[in-house]
């Protein structure tokens, strides 16, 4: 009989398609359910062979990361392969390698290869081995009153109280077990308990197989709970949960970002006022200090001459006309150039922050797509943008929701027009990793640049950065290519917002006063 890897290895080197439907694979006219036994055998724990639809689903996901190619497995209810099996067997398959030393002869019980419009037909096996014994064992009937006998002997057994051995007993514990279960039973589901208490640290991978055909309503059990599991729908996964499209987190972030606001200015109010000078007889009275240091008490005073209440008696001889009074400056007095930065202000107050965007159509994210990523946490391709019919723009308003009020940003592309009161306004910057973007900006070396606003370099997560990138004061935004991920969207914007914020909190305040001290 035809052996499924075999025409598996030929369909592969020959380009020819594998037909998966209705649980089985087709090779042209020949025919194998999706669970018989290839000849590739693991290299861990028993040596176990693999079965068709493991070996077929692992060659369909070649190309994919191994953690990736798990989750597929797990989405389309697969059996996996071992990441250190992976190699040998692409490269049987593809024709790299003739031979494997994982590949063994294997010889099924029934004939499941068929031609079609065909009958089944069995065949004759002189010398099956372990693996086709215990699909033997799994395809027999269990007769339902020996399972609900050995169930019940079980759970007498269990409910059993714990009593201690002593030494005595300690080593014919294991005989007189009663007459529910045998030593061997009772071994092996020691045994089971330990491998599940081992299960809830470490993967599967790492847990050599117990042999478990032995406990008849165990093996029924674990037969129709793998029917229950294929027919179930999965309805969540960890990707569908961490993407709450639904559910925004700004009011939070919001609160934290007023209440660190509210912080600052506290500390900057108290450290503005200026304490009086301390006065050392601020609480003795008057009269008790004169009579405490002169002897004579307030005969002594009149003697003197000495008027307590702050001058001496002959103080009215002193000419004090010619003291001069100071003079107070008239508002025309005022300097022009202070008259000038407070009409600024006021025009400044009034400006709109700039965020500046590469113009090349290759960069991640430029006038064409930039407005669904601020606004929305959605990144959409600049290309689909522009295939789509999209207008280039060469300024566009972003709107904002924050605090309850609607801010307003400015988003440019080129730089050329910007004056020095303009540049003032930047407060964030896209860049490509590259100095000659900075040609003709305000300021082009870019410890300079990045002292006066925020830089940011937005790249997928599999792409490396380059050198420059890791020596400037920049931070990283990172996408994904797989649709799976495409919330890392969603975080990059809300990670964008959370500095653009700070910076402009600690830095630029003052220019944008009424969205960010309201």
């Amino acid at each position: 009989m035809a052996d499924p890897l075999t025409l598996l290895r030929e369909f592969t080197k020959n380009k020819r398609p594998v037909i998966f439907e209705n649980e089985q694979f087709r090779f042209d006219g020949i025919t194998f359910p999706r669970d018989v036994i290839t000849g590739f055998h693991s290299h861990k724990g028993e040596r176990q062979p693999y079965t068709l639809d493991a070996v077929w689903f692992m060659l369909k996901n070649a190309d994919l990361k191994y953690t990736d190619y798990l989750t597929e497995c797990r989405k389309y209810n697969f059996p996996r392969i071992s990441l250190i099996d992976k190699r040998d067997l692409i490269s049987y398959l593809t024709g790299e390698t003739d031979s494997c030393t994982s590949i063994k002869a294997v010889s099924l019980p029934v004939a499941l290869a068929s031609r079609e419009k065909s009958e089944l037909k069995e065949v004759e096996v002189e010398k099956p081995d372990i693996e086709v014994e215990r699909a033997t064992k799994k395809q027999k009937v269990i007769d339902d009153k020996s399972l609900i006998e050995e169930k019940k002997k079980l759970a007498e057994k269990l409910n059993q109280p714990k009593v201690k051995p002593t030494n005595s007993d300690s080593n014919s514990s294991n005989v007189n077990l009663g007459s529910g279960l045998d030593a061997e039973k009772v071994t092996q589901l020691r045994k089971m308990r330990l491998l599940h208490k081992r299960s809830q640290v470490k993967d599967d991978e790492d847990i050599p197989s117990i042999e478990t055909s032995e406990i008849k309503f165990i093996e029924a059990d674990a037969a129709i709970t793998k029917e229950i599991i294929a027919r179930e729908k999965l309805l969540r996964t960890r990707n569908s949960i961490l993407q709450s499209n639904k559910k925004h987190f700004t009011s939070i972030i919001d609160t934290v970002t007023r209440t660190m606001r509210t912080d600052a200015l506290k500390s900057s109010e108290q450290k503005s006022e200026v304490k009086p000078a301390y006065d050392r007889y601020g609480d003795v009275h008057e009269t008790q200090f004169w009579k405490s240091k002169l002897k004579g008490g307030n005969d002594t005073i009149e003697e003197l001459g000495i008027d307590t209440r702050g001058g001496f008696a002959d103080m009215g001889k002193l000419d004090v006309t010619n003291i001069s009074q100071p003079k107070q400056k008239s508002k025309q007095e005022i300097p022009k150039s202070s008259q000038k930065v407070e009409q600024k202000k006021k025009v400044d107050k009034d400006a709109l922050p700039i965020i500046i965007v590469p113009a090349a159509l290759t960069a991640l994210l430029n006038m064409y797509n930039i407005r669904e990523f601020l606004q929305d946490g959605v990144f959409v391709s600049a290309v689909e943008k522009k295939n789509s019919g999209s207008k280039r723009e060469n300024s566009t308003i972003i709107e904002r929701k924050k605090g309850g009020q609607v801010l307003k940003y400015q988003v440019i592309d080129n730089t050329q027009k910007l004056s020095k009161s303009d540049w003032d306004n930047v407060v964030a910057a896209f860049v490509l990793g590259a100095t000659w973007q900075f040609k003709g900006w305000a300021w082009e070396n870019p410890a300079d640049l990045f002292s006066h606003m925020v830089g940011f370099y937005i790249h997928h997560e599999d792409e490396k950065i380059p050198p420059l990138i890791t020596n400037w004061s920049v931070k990283e935004l990172k996408l994904s290519k797989l649709k799976a991920k495409s919330h890392m969207a969603q975080t990059a914007s809300v990670d964008f917002w959370k500095f653009v914020d700070s910076h402009i909190r600690f830095h630029k305040a003052e220019r944008f006063l009424q969205a960010y001290h309201g």
